[in-house]
């Protein structure tokens, strides 16, 4: 290679034209060179490069596209579950309401039987008063029939002896 000064000094204080075309032609040598032999290497390090930028973008659009559809699908469960929490609710609401209604039904029923209960318990005592009521009053009467009896007996001793066939005893 040839080596000048770019701006040699000369008597006129300007470049050297022979200097000057000396850098230029060294500078299309090196140019030269470069694309020689740097050219396949460079081309083959632009494809590499180009083809990892295209496998990223690639790479990164099947990413894009599989976090979209994770999007969607979040975002349909999300619509579902808001379909769910007001099915829920509503389902809740029924069961309550049914829950409601047997409870009341029951206790109805409940009350029903009681009554039921209550009247024949009172039945029951009505009649046991009543039975009760006709003993105490048989034997009252009975006594009474027996004072009266016993009266007329000590009135007319005749009577007795009426009486006694009347009925038979000796």
């Amino acid at each position: 290679m040839i080596t000048a000064p770019l701006f040699a000094e000369s008597a006129h204080h300007g470049p050297d034209m022979n200097s000057l075309i000396a850098s230029v032609i060294n500078f299309i040598i090196l140019v030269g060179i470069l694309v020689y032999y740097g050219r396949k290497p460079i081309k083959e390090m632009l494809k590499s490069r180009k083809e990892s930028i295209e496998t990223e973008v690639n790479r990164s659009k099947i990413e894009k596209e599989r976090v979209e559809a994770e999007l969607t699908e979040v975002n349909e469960k999300i619509s579902r579950m808001d379909d769910e929490i007001i099915a829920f609710k509503e389902l809740s609401k029924n069961n309550l309401e049914n829950r409601k209604e047997l409870l009341i039904k029951t206790n109805n029923s409940t009350i029903e039987n009681l009554n039921k209960n209550l009247e024949v318990q009172e039945l029951n005592a009505v009649e046991s008063l009543k039975i009760e009521l006709q003993k105490e009053m048989t034997q009252k009467a009975i006594v009474i029939a027996e004072k009266k009896i016993k009266e007329l007996l000590a009135k007319d001793k005749m009577a007795e002896v009426k009486l006694l066939k009347q009925f038979k005893i000796s």
